[in-house]
């Protein structure tokens, strides 16, 4: 995406590759959502909105990421639950090998 270009994001990531070049940010590291529980939640927040593809702008914390902050703030961590696929249980009659 970043290197063949996408037209509903290309704006947004020339933008973002500016500020991190004049913040002198030099590489990007993914965080699972269960890592960022506040964007995961704002970005299920705005996938319900009405005008989709609009930018939602917050002068405050909005009251539905509340929880998350505060347990950001006291440094709660979760772990990353990958669900396995139905042969990985034994006796789920899903055996690969059989």
């Amino acid at each position: 995406m970043l290197k063949n270009g996408n037209f509903l994001y290309d704006d947004l990531i020339t933008e973002c590759m500016s500020l991190m070049e004049r913040l002198d940010i030099t590489g990007l590291e993914h965080v699972f959502r269960e890592q960022n529980k506040v964007v995961d939640k704002l970005a299920k927040e705005g996938a319900k909105a009405v005008d989709v593809g609009q930018p939602i702008f917050f002068e405050a914390s909005p009251p539905c990421v509340r929880k998350e902050l505060d347990a950001d703030a006291i440094g709660k961590t979760y772990n990353r639950v990958e669900k396995l696929p139905l042969w990985h249980y034994p006796g789920s009659g899903c055996d690969p090998n059989y």
